[in-house]
Formats: structure tokens, sequence, C-alpha cells
């Protein structure tokens, strides 16, 4: 599903954003500067805005780029590496 119709920007993409995003960056704004989400109609703050108050309560997750298929895989981090 689309959160920001405007920028073609979908709910995985956003939340890999925020999951990227930290410290000052780690607002609307900072979103806004990573992918341009909430950039254009401004429709999709609230979402934007929900999404990033409710990743402070998930666990942090490790991105890791590239595979065969040529996607990205996220998954739970873990200390025993």
């Amino acid at each position: 599903m689309y959160v920001c119709i405007c920028k073609a920007i979908k709910e995985d993409e956003l939340r890999a954003v925020i999951q990227l995003t930290s410290g000052a960056e780690f607002s609307f704004e900072g979103v806004q500067k990573a992918c341009g989400a909430g950039t254009d109609c401004g429709a999709c703050r609230f979402k934007i805005e929900r999404q990033l108050r409710e990743s402070i309560a998930r666990p942090k997750f490790d991105m890791v780029a590239g595979s065969e298929a040529g996607g990205v895989y996220i998954g739970i981090a873990s200390g025993d590496a």
C-alpha cells in the first residue's frame, strides 16, 4: 500500500527509510530528506509521523542489501553474528 502517492513510496519502503535514519534525521523532515515522501501535497504526513512513533517501540533491524534476486532483506538484529 502506498504511503505517499506523490512520490510512490510504499509502506515497506518507508519502514526501511525510517530504520536507516537516526539522531536529528529521525523526524518527518528527515524522512522528507531521505526519500522525498511528504514533500509535495503533504497528505501523507500523518502516516509518516505514525510510522516514526511506532518504530520507536520496535526492535532495530539490520539491513542487508543484495541477493541473487537483487532484493533487500530485513532481519532482526542479534548479538551473535
